[in-house]
């Protein structure tokens, strides 16, 4: 069940950052309030 809760924060951090993405904030910006690295931040779709 945790495992489970786990993965449900580290989709909703995605998602957060995603849509920071594609609202043109930069990336330094989106490390700093998710924790995600440049280069998980840059693999996300637009």
């Amino acid at each position: 069940m945790e495992k489970g809760m786990e993965k449900g924060e580290a989709n909703k951090t995605l998602q957060f950052a995603k849509t920071m993405k594609q609202h043109g904030e930069p990336i330094e910006k989106i490390m700093t309030y998710t924790g995600l690295s440049k280069e998980t931040i840059e693999s996300l779709g637009d």
